[in-house]
């Protein structure tokens, strides 16, 4: 006949030292129940990891109800990512070779760009200035002896310029002169260059003829803009003498 668990404490206590044994008893309950709770819980935790690699390698393509094994299928799966890798590290080592090429392309297209746009500024530079020498010097040929130098100087100076419709304008500075508001103040500052043009006559007197001239025209064309400027005077004076002549 089975005994219950209160007939059992109940004999046991009678026993000499039975509540000794009744507390070891129930440690040992205790422990067992323990022991199988963590047992249940690490049965728990295998199932769930089984489950999430079963999810994981249905989810790669295998199959659970095929004949395929599954060592088999796992070690297939990591033949195909290890070629999977070498074949994206090939890829980013070609895509790097082309972003250098790229790269290196785009720094000699600026170059040849800035070098471009250089030229094209100096000889946009360069014909603006023979523009306004052509505009000006006739038109200072006819009032000045050494044209040409006056026009080189005034260009040297950046004291003329060309408006917005391509004609002639003297510069101060920020400030823009009219052209005949500039012919006059450059009159006025070269007197001594101006031509001559009064016919000679009966009553023309030896005594007006030009003194002998400082600079030879070599030495005026081989002047630069600096000692031409400081010697204008004088230079003015020898091309007026040279024309004489």
């Amino acid at each position: 006949m089975p005994v219950s668990a209160e007939q059992f404490k109940e004999a046991l206590s009678k026993l000499p030292g039975g509540e000794d044994l009744l507390e070891f008893h129930a440690g040992a309950v205790a422990s067992e129940k323990e022991r199988g709770i963590s047992a249940h819980r690490e049965v728990n935790k295998e199932a769930q990891k089984l489950r999430k690699f079963k999810q994981a390698f249905e989810v790669m393509g295998y199959d659970p109800n095929s004949q395929v094994d599954i060592d088999a299928f796992a070690s297939e799966m990591m033949d195909k990512i290890d070629k999977t890798k070498a074949s994206a590290t090939t890829e980013i080592g070609e895509l790097q070779k082309v972003l250098k090429k790229l790269q290196s392309d785009f720094t000699t297209a600026q170059t040849e760009l800035k070098t471009e746009r250089e030229t094209r500024t100096s000889l946009e530079k360069q014909n603006r200035l023979k523009t306004i020498e052509s505009k000006l010097l006739p038109k200072l040929k006819e009032e000045y002896y050494g044209a040409e130098f006056m026009v080189k100087a005034l260009l040297a100076d950046g004291a003329v310029d060309l408006d917005e419709a391509g004609e002639v304008v003297f510069r101060k500075g920020e400030a823009i002169i009219p052209f005949t508001d500039g012919m006059k103040g450059l009159a006025e500052s070269n007197a001594d260059a101006r031509r001559n043009k009064q016919a000679g006559g009966a009553g023309s007197s030896s005594s007006t003829q030009a003194k002998a001239p400082k600079f030879t025209m070599e030495q005026i064309k081989a002047m630069d803009h600096a000692t031409m400027k400081a010697n204008l005077q004088d230079v003015n004076a020898s091309m007026q003498a040279l024309s004489v002549k």
